[in-house]
């Protein structure tokens, strides 16, 4: 040690060298620390990823000398982005730019090159993005390189190793694990770039750091939760990125000894999900969970059954008979969600899977998505495809007797379609106008009259779905594309008159004999320029009809039937084993993030006065206190705790319970917890927009801050300023992201450009100018002799020189000769032959197959640049995706709607959100609930009453109600969880029941309180509820014996209608008007008949003003309308529909004030709603004693739990 001089670092006790330091270990009496400046990282409230290695001071005193040094900062943020852009500017001259910089500035302190990144990656967006795509550069991966290529591991002792994986190794593990890198979808393909650069050539590094890895974690005797948990969500990234590494032997290898770490371990719901990919990926997990170990587990016999086992044709190559069809596959992700020509023709029926696993083709939770994927697709999709096939063989085979059609769903169908225009905008990509004849009523209406009855009709509306079906074999799914939104112009360009948009130039009523309409593709994926074909040259005796599925839209089930194919394809379904189909678990535990040592829930929003209470779930809780105080009553009180502590926790809420108030009690007491769970934003989840405006503006009303609506259906004035594109629009981007999306948007303008000349070339493609350059292209000898100034003997040619005067000179030229006489276009097209020596055919057949070259040519150019607008597009709507999820992260509360949340899904994934909770639970599909299962949810609530409403299906073969179904599509989970149907092998979970109603008068709650629900009790109010006025008794029951009126022939519906009943629900309803007394919401009239319900609008509308909600306009348009031959019967039009300018007002009633207007709706869309009178048209009256929907009870709940004073 003599002659050494003192080692600074061991001063600070930091040598990492040991003996091998070239400075002597010994204290230096001389020494004098320099003043170090803050660390960034503590300054702002963080924890330092370098920890005691940090060169910057810890100290809090240094932070308070800083900020004086400085002077009297005006904004810490400032400051904070000045320190962070040094930092970023610092750590990127470290990344070598090319070759020449590598091999002179070979080596950087790796240690502190891969802290500092972590730093940046956690400081933000804007930093995380450059960090991650400058990593991921040549410069960036060379410095990988230098820790993961040039390092053998597994010769390093245990010293060295532990160094380098705390100091290096660790840190890069660190960032691409981390929350902000795995949550942006901007980096995930720069990600991919890093976790294959981790993975090598043939898994070959990835399992020799893996292997280093377990042995770093396994040198202490507990493995560190937090080191192990990093490791494990790049391994599990690793797998998911790299195609083959589950079938690489020794990186098997090294999961599998990872997965037996993990028993051991109590692990996140984050890292349990990524465990699981791994097991599935690797194929350990595929049998999870299983039957038997169901069954080995169960602690009480199941009540079974027998039955009988029909043999079912399976789906695909694995039906004896072979595929039905093109789009008849195994496996849901190879199935196109609109169907295939081949699939209108089939005459086979469709796989659908019955509801006992045991018979499924696929097992376990595959299983499960599988069947509802395919379930939901029949109900919507199978009746688009039944009528298709109907018209598809009319189209065939026009002089066949047309036979009715099995009942499905209500089309109308338009002849002799024609492409009348094809136009390229760069928001809405290739838009084509399509014309029809004009309907044969219509011809000697003025355009006026005209354009009312297309309005009123609320035919071919924006977002309807159509199909295109051609008689030479083709099939094309379109949608009616919206009107444009108005562009602000600049001001050189508000002198200038706008164009006109295209739906305004080519318009349904304008013409009295044609009507255009204007569409774009169903699914963006397909070729438009197949769309064009079908139009283009040689087409021009197919024979053309448009088929419009009135009421059906194709976001409302697409994005669910997307998200359950992606779903299949991650198996990433949180509560795996709870919501399998066979062999459930019933142990339901806490959710897990209160699992985590010393977690305890606060409760001091339950109490009154704030005071402290706490659960936790290691201790018997005494719920005493909180029942002497709680606003709550004892079983909403229950129905609280049992919410908070079990991870999927069931609360059924009979009629007037207060599901939702106990529902906003249990989201106050999530949000005091949110910062001790790192729960992030909660998802409130509805399944219709008005039950999900209800529910934020209680939340808002209570008092809960930072809530965001996703969507754009909301009606609440209260609730526009929390709008997910209102809040959005006060972010900004990061630099990267504008530099993306300018590049993107610069893109898309010059594809346009291009885009618009091809379109124009296929649009005049007949026209002799562009034949002309298409032969000075592709034919130049042919091109030199027709447009030659000078014949071969150098004479000046006389007569015309433009390529129209010469073409058709030429064409019309030729002598003429016996078709079996004439050449092959092959002998024709050659460059020796002489154009001028060719007979009149032979010119025909050759100018015809120029001209359909050249359109093929032209759609393989356009199919290139919509191919390149498309991914620019993407870029566009990722970067705006992105913004998006930063506005969710900073919510408390994110409220959207099932197919809202489908819709999203691609960008919602990335949420780091613990908890969902679902109100109406009992009335959703489970498909949609399936879908809205995030995976990083750890904690459910589903709040509904499998006793009032089911869901909707269309198809009455796939529903409960039908007795013969194997299907049972309308029951819910929320009623699959708590009553398993007897026999297939599933256990209920446990729920807790509201008991306490506070919406109807005693003897109305009787009516169900006696067969539904017996442990029902009545709020003390109710029973003070005043008679109603007008009216002797409050419950009065008419009993008639008028008959349901017959089918009438102008109506295309399958709904019943009782005129007399109209009449005296007309007569009634003006009676209690004249009370004077009811308000807009006091009174309200229930049919569960749409044809009744459009009988009683229209009787009511003399009287009062009606208000319809929008499921019922929906389910209108979606029925028909009555069209005789004084046109169709108006249909009021949404909301939705009038705010986008899309449809007119009109048939606004205005024959009384609003203290005379009255709700009118069908029983099926009043579920959540209740009114003071409750007037009920039963309909049905017929001599087959058939009493319909009444046959169900859960209707007949919701029927006769409306009313708070009195029912007629």
């Amino acid at each position: 040690m003599v002659g050494k001089k003192p080692c600074n670092f061991f001063q600070f006790g930091k040598c990492t060298k040991g003996a091998a330091c070239n400075y002597a270990h010994v204290k230096d009496p001389n020494f004098k620390p320099r003043t170090r400046g803050p660390c960034h990282a503590f300054a702002n409230g963080r924890a330092c990823p370098r920890g005691d290695a940090c060169p910057y001071s810890h100290d809090p005193a240094s932070t308070e000398d800083d900020n004086v040094a400085q002077g009297s900062r005006t904004s810490s943020n400032a400051t904070d982005e000045t320190m962070t852009r040094d930092l970023l500017m610092r750590w990127r001259f470290k990344i070598p730019r090319d070759a020449r910089e590598r091999q002179r500035n070979p080596t950087v302190n790796l240690a502190e090159f891969f802290a500092q990144a972590l730093e940046l990656v956690a400081a933000g967006a804007e930093t995380m993005q450059q960090v991650i795509n400058t990593l991921a550069s040549d410069g960036g991966r060379f410095r990988m390189d230098q820790l993961l290529k040039d390092r053998d591991f597994e010769s390093m002792d245990d010293d060295t190793l532990s160094i380098i994986w705390r100091s290096q190794l660790l840190p890069l593990l660190q960032i691409m694990a981390h929350e902000n890198v795995l949550a942006s979808r901007v980096v995930e393909m720069t990600h991919g770039t890093l976790l294959n650069e981790l993975y090598g050539m043939n898994g070959s590094r990835a399992v020799q750091v893996f292997t280093a890895v377990i042995r770093c974690l396994t040198m202490t005797s507990d493995v560190p939760a937090k080191d192990f948990e990093t490791s494990l969500l790049v391994l599990a990234g690793v797998l998911v990125v790299n195609g083959s590494a589950h079938v690489n032997v020794d990186f098997q290898g090294v999961c599998e000894t990872f997965l037996a770490f993990a028993e051991s371990q109590t692990l996140s719901g984050l890292a349990t999900a990524h465990l699981v990919k791994i097991q599935i990926r690797l194929g350990i997990g595929k049998d999870l969970p299983e039957a038997s170990n169901g069954k080995a587990k169960l602690k009480a016999p199941l009540t079974m059954r027998a039955h009988f086992v029909v043999k079912q044709d399976l789906p695909g190559e694995m039906s004896d008979d072979g595929p039905r069809h093109d789009n008849d596959h195994a496996d849901i992700r190879d199935i196109q969600i609109l169907p295939t020509l081949q699939e209108i023709q089939s005459d086979r029926g469709e796989y659908l899977p019955r509801e006992n696993s045991e018979e499924w083709h696929v097992e376990g939770i595959a299983g499960l998505i599988d069947r509802h994927f395919r379930l939901v697709r029949e109900d919507t999709v199978g009746q688009l495809r039944d009528v298709a096939k109907f018209e598809y063989e009319h189209l065939q085979n026009p002089t066949l007797v047309r036979q009715e059609r099995r009942q499905g769903a209500r089309t109308y169908t338009y002849r002799n379609v024609q492409l009348a225009h094809v136009r390229f905008d760069g928001q809405k990509g290739l838009q084509a106008v399509l014309s029809f004849d004009q309907p044969q009523e219509l011809h000697n209406m003025s355009a006026a009259k005209r354009r009312t009855w297309w309005e009123d009709s609320m035919r071919l509306g924006s977002d309807a779905l159509v199909c295109l079906l051609t008689s030479d074999g083709s099939a094309t799914f379109l949608v009616i594309a919206s009107p444009a939104l108005p562009v602000p112009l600049s001001a050189e360009a508000s002198t200038q008159a706008p164009p006109k948009p295209i739906n305004e130039e080519f318009s349904l009523s304008a013409d009295p004999k044609t009507s255009y309409v204007v569409a774009h593709l169903a699914d963006s994926g397909d070729d438009a320029t197949e769309l064009l074909a079908r139009f283009g040259p040689g087409q021009e005796n197919a024979q053309r009809s448009l088929i419009e599925f009135p009421g059906v839209i194709l976001p409302a089930f697409e994005p669910t039937l997307k998200a359950l194919q992606q779903m299949s394809d991650t198996l990433d379904l949180p509560f795996a084993n709870l919501l399998s189909q066979r062999g459930r678990q019933p142990n339901n535990l806490s959710p897990a993030y209160s699992r985590k040592e010393g977690f305890r829930f606060k409760l001091g929003s339950l109490m009154p006065d704030g005071s402290p209470l706490q659960l936790r779930q290691d201790q018997q809780f005494d719920a005493r206190t909180l029942l002497q105080h709680s606003a709550l009553d004892e079983a909403q009180q229950r129905a609280t705790i049992h919410a908070l502590t079990h991870q999927l926790a069931l609360i059924q809420g009979p009629p007037g319970t207060g599901k939702s108030y106990t529902g906003i009690k249990i989201i106050q007491v999530l949000l005091d917890n949110k910062a001790a769970g790192k729960l992030g934003p909660i998802v409130c989840v509805c399944y219709t927009n008005h039950a999900l405006d209800q529910l934020l503006e209680h939340l808002v009303d209570a008092g809960v801050t930072q809530v965001i609506r996703i969507g754009s259906r909301s009606k609440s004035e209260k609730l526009a300023q929390i709008n997910l594109r209102t809040v959005a629009m006060t972010y900004d981007l990061t630099k990267y992201e504008k530099e993306q999306r300018y590049k993107a948007k610069c893109a898309i303008e010059e594809q346009a450009n291009s885009i618009d000349g091809l379109l124009d070339g296929l649009q005049k493609n007949g026209d002799y100018a562009h034949i002309e350059r298409y032969l000075a292209q592709y034919y130049p000898a042919q091109h030199a002799q027709l447009f030659a100034k000078e014949d071969k003997d150098g004479w000046r040619k006389a007569g015309h020189h433009e390529s129209a005067g010469s073409l058709k000179d030429w064409l019309n030229g030729g002598v003429r000769q016996h078709q079996t006489r004439v050449r092959s276009v092959e002998t024709l097209q050659a460059p020796s032959q002489d154009v001028f020596t060719m007979s009149h055919e032979e010119r025909k057949m050759l100018l015809d197959f120029w001209t359909r070259d050249n359109a093929e040519t032209l759609r393989n150019e356009l199919a290139i640049y919509l191919k390149a607008y498309a991914a620019d597009k993407e870029k566009v709507d990722e970067i705006r995706g992105e913004l998006d999820l930063r506005v969710l992260s900073d919510a408390n509360i994110i409220g959207v709607t099932t197919s809202g949340l489908a819709r999203n899904l691609k960008h919602l994934r990335k949420l780091k959100s613990k908890v969902i909770m679902v109100e109406e639970a009992g009335e959703v599909l489970e498909a949609h609930l399936l879908t809205a299962m995030l995976p990083s949810i750890e904690h459910a609530i589903l709040i509904g009453d499998h006793q009032q409403l089911r869901p909707k299906v269309q198809n009455y073969e796939l529903s409960i109600d039908n007795h013969q179904s194997k299907a049972r599509l309308d029951v819910s989970l929320f009623e699959r969880l708590v009553k398993p149907e007897a026999g297939n092998g599933e256990r209920a979970l446990p729920f807790v029941t509201l008991e306490t109603q506070r919406r109807m008068h005693p003897s109305i709650s009787q009516l169900v309180r006696a067969e539904l629900y017996p442990n029902l009790r009545d709020a003390p109010s109710v029973a003070e509820y005043p008679e109603v006025t007008g009216m002797r008794h409050r419950l009065f029951w008419l009993d008639h014996r008028r008959k349901e009126d017959g089918k009438n022939a102008h109506m295309h519906t399958t709904s019943h209608v009782n005129s007399f009943e109209a009449e005296m629900v007309t007569s009634l309803v003006s009676h209690l008007v004249r009370q004077g007394v009811y308000r807009a919401e006091d009174i309200a009239v229930l049919t569960p008949y749409l044809g009744q319900l459009r009988k009683l609008r229209g009787a009511l509308n003399g009287i009062v003003e009606i208000v319809l909600n929008d499921r019922d306009v929906d389910d209108l348009a979606r029925d028909g309308v009555d069209d005789g031959p004084e046109g169709p019967t108006a249909v009021t039009a949404s909301q939705h529909d009038l705010a986008r300018g899309t449809v007119a007002p009109r048939n606004k009633i205005a024959k009384g004030s609003l203290l005379q207007a009255l709700r009118l709706a069908t029983v099926d869309n009043f579920q959540g709603e209740e009114a003071k009178v409750v007037v009920v048209s039963l309909v049905r009256s017929n001599a087959q004693g058939k009493c319909g929907f009444l046959s169900t009870p859960n209707r007949i709940n919701v029927l006769l739990s409306r009313a708070q004073h009195g029912i007629v």
